[in-house]
């Protein structure tokens, strides 16, 4: 068939260092603008508009470096790149090069990206547990704890920030509301479906990142 000249590939680069796990996570610096992989990953880095690394960096955790681990994802806001971890960890690195500003450990593996507005970053556990911390410092400015799961998907949805409310997907199937300035929950679902088979019928999770139009919020589950 003949081929888009439009979507013709400019270039592609394996962002994966020798002897690193599928999980990686690749910056794509293009013009003045940049995009971001959601691959689940501990191992950022950035390539030039030609497919040159620019940067690379481990963001394992020196606490759990037997194994490896699924989930999180990226987020950019305030010149900041914020990574969150499998390993239970929200990092804060500067996207020109790599370095790290700070790093954060909450008490739960993050299944999904965070979301950043306004000099707070959200993240939430797996164990339904969700945070604010300060963008600036990773300061745990509060948490609010929701429903967990025993069983779950690799790479979860990520918050949703309102105007006054951010929107917290948990891997048990509930959404919450919870206040920007000082993490009192307003509201809480549990979303209904299952799935067939005995273990896929355990789980559960908001998969899909919530949408909130004006009072509305939308979310889609692994129950399809």
């Amino acid at each position: 068939p003949a081929t888009d000249p439009s979507r013709a590939k400019g270039w592609a680069t394996n962002s994966a260092p020798p002897g690193a796990s599928a999980s990686q996570l690749t910056i794509a610096r293009r013009s003045s603008s940049s995009t971001t992989s959601t691959r689940p990953a501990t191992a950022p880095a950035a390539t030039s508009t030609g497919g040159a690394t620019l940067w690379s960096v481990d963001l394992r955790a020196s606490f759990d470096r037997g194994g490896e681990q699924s989930g999180g994802g990226l987020a950019v806001a305030g010149g900041r790149l914020y990574a969150a971890t499998g390993f239970g960890e929200l990092v804060a690195l500067d996207p020109g090069s790599g370095a790290v500003i700070w790093r954060q450990r909450v008490d739960s593996p993050i299944s999904g990206a965070p979301a950043a507005v306004d000099g707070a970053v959200f993240v939430v556990g797996r164990d339904g547990t969700a945070w604010a911390l300060s963008a600036d410092a990773g300061k745990v400015l509060w948490q609010a704890t929701g429903t967990s799961s025993k069983l779950g998907v690799v790479g979860s949805a990520a918050p949703a920030v309102g105007e006054r409310a951010v929107i917290f997907p948990t891997a048990g199937g509930e959404i919450m509301a919870v206040t920007r300035l000082g993490g009192l929950k307003v509201w809480s679902v549990s979303t209904a479906g299952e799935r067939l088979g005995r273990a896929f019928a355990a789980t559960f999770d908001v998969t899909a990142d919530p949408v909130v139009q004006g009072d509305v919020t939308f979310a889609g589950t692994s129950a399809g």
